[in-house]
């Protein structure tokens, strides 16, 4: 991933297609948005993407925790906490967005850089590996 392009890759994978293609989707979203700021496009088409962001987000959040409930993933609150955290800055980069903040476009992409780095990268791979090690212990039951 350079500062230019958020890029899906394998590493990202939980071994789930649904969010696995969610993602890509986000990943889609997150780039249209980038791109637009980096082109100085207008403040309205800015709040569409972000809010378009944030409505693809909750219906992804909303899947993967009912998944992460279906294999009893023991941290499922800690990661709802941090799936409202998400939705509720989004919201504030849209208010901020509509009120005009200059300078907030750095902010939005390094958050996101962030996310897909730390949320998507590591604390999602948790819940992978997690459900791989049920696979593997009901495999050898």
């Amino acid at each position: 991933m350079d500062m230019m392009r958020y890029e899906w890759n394998p590493r990202l994978s939980v071994n789930n297609e649904a969010i696995d293609h969610q993602r890509k989707a986000m990943i889609r979203l997150m780039n249209d948005l980038h791109f637009a700021m980096l082109q100085g496009k207008g403040r309205e088409k800015v709040v569409r993407l972000l809010d378009d962001l944030r409505g693809i987000s909750a219906e992804h959040f909303a899947f993967e925790e009912s998944y992460l409930a279906e294999i009893q993933y023991p941290y499922l609150r800690w990661h709802r906490d941090r799936h409202a955290e998400f939705l509720q800055k989004m919201t504030s980069f849209i208010l901020q967005t509509e009120s005009n903040s200059i300078g907030l476009s750095i902010d939005v992409m390094n958050y996101l850089r962030d996310w897909l780095l730390n949320h998507i990268g590591v604390e999602d791979k948790k819940y992978a590996d997690f459900r791989a090690s049920q696979a593997s212990t009901l495999e050898h039951a």
